[in-house]
């Protein structure tokens, strides 16, 4: 795990506008997220918070329930294998890298979202369960970032080929480099969904039933 942590660290160092613009897309999705629960009615707010009570209490009675591993696992690994390969997939257009760094917002946007919602709904609370989301998050977040910006430069690339018509060669010696980090990014990605299945569970059921 540090051999990629070295390796993600470098390529951002490497490319440090690359990496300001991926950072700044998935911090704007995170605010947005946040606000987004301002703007939401207090009957919907109402019915959001009665679930997620009911949810908290049920897990707290009954912690075997709603958590099962394998289910969490099969969710986690169907959503972030999915955005790998279609902003992979997205890397090869010429303009496909304007979606990809807006794919990255809305991940941005759904965890601000619950963030904040949280928060919100909980205060301090809620801050004490976003925390308890923290563990896969240390291993998911850079994994995306690493696939978004892999996927923004190569595509980019292909765009200014197409500009230029200079570029063809350096593509090519690229392509191996991109799939190579797809792949490191997998490997993270997979690591990340088996600590979501079977590491943060232990910490939601300890911080629900301490605090509630």
């Amino acid at each position: 795990m540090r051999f990629l942590r070295r390796i993600i660290q470098r390529y951002f160092r490497g490319n440090l506008g690359l990496s300001i613009l991926t950072i700044s897309s998935f911090i704007a999705g995170i605010t947005m997220g946040t606000l987004f629960v301002r703007f939401l009615g207090a009957e919907c707010l109402q019915k959001m918070q009665i679930s997620l009570d009911m949810f908290f209490q049920d897990l707290r009675f009954y912690p075997d329930r709603g958590l099962d591993p394998y289910y969490i696992l099969k969710a986690s690994y169907r959503k972030n294998i999915s955005f790998l390969i279609l902003a992979w997939l997205f890397g090869f257009l010429r303009l496909g890298f304007p979606f990809v760094l807006l794919a990255l917002l809305l991940r941005g946007l759904a965890l601000g979202f619950t963030s904040g919602f949280l928060v919100y709904s909980f205060a301090l609370k809620g801050l004490i369960l976003s925390l308890a989301l923290l563990p896969h998050h240390i291993i998911l977040v850079p994994a995306l970032l690493l696939v978004v910006a892999v996927a923004t430069a190569y595509s980019y690339m292909n765009y200014s080929e197409k500009v230029s018509y200079k570029k063809k060669a350096q593509l090519k010696l690229h392509f191996r480099e991109y799939c190579i980090y797809m792949f490191l990014s997998a490997v993270l990605i997979l690591a990340a969904g088996l600590v979501e299945a079977y590491i943060s569970p232990i910490f939601m059921r300890q911080v629900v039933s301490f605090i509630f």
